[in-house]
């Protein structure tokens, strides 16, 4: 065989066992995109959502989560989507804060100049010491 055709067969091959990466993003409006989908019952609560420049996602929100230790509280969580909506970070997002809150009030998600998640709680780690806390989170926080 000459090498042109096979470099066109190993090519060809290639197309053929690569499989295809679909994305996340439904073409109907009316299905939602899943991120915090614990079968546990866990509680998922006041989703915000901020663009970065490069057309990626992040997604905050707060989760009570039955199956955590004790006290059960409402944690902060982050995801970041691609441009296709497929998630950057792992299944569920990353944690940002293991809270003890009871209830939620609201707080903040922004996006800094270098593309970090700047996020702002109210913060009971400390006990009954409650404070505002700001978080600032990597692109690559989840990895």
């Amino acid at each position: 065989m000459k090498p042109s055709l096979m470099r066109i067969l190993a090519f060809v091959f290639c197309l053929a066992v690569t499989p295809s990466v679909l994305a996340q993003w439904s073409s109907d409006p009316s299905k939602n995109l899943p991120l915090a989908d614990n079968p546990n019952g866990s509680d998922q609560v006041q989703p915000k959502v901020r663009p970065l420049p490069n057309n990626q996602w992040y997604v905050s929100w707060f989760d009570a989560n039955p199956s955590t230790p004790n006290p059960i509280g409402y944690d902060v969580f982050l995801q970041r989507l691609d441009a296709t909506g497929v998630e950057q970070f792992p299944r569920g997002g990353t944690m940002v804060a293991d809270l003890s809150n009871s209830s939620t009030e609201d707080y903040g998600l922004d996006v800094d100049t270098a593309g970090n998640a700047v996020l702002a709680y109210l913060d009971t780690r400390e006990g009954p010491n409650q404070q505002v806390t700001a978080a600032k989170m990597s692109p690559a926080a989840g990895h």
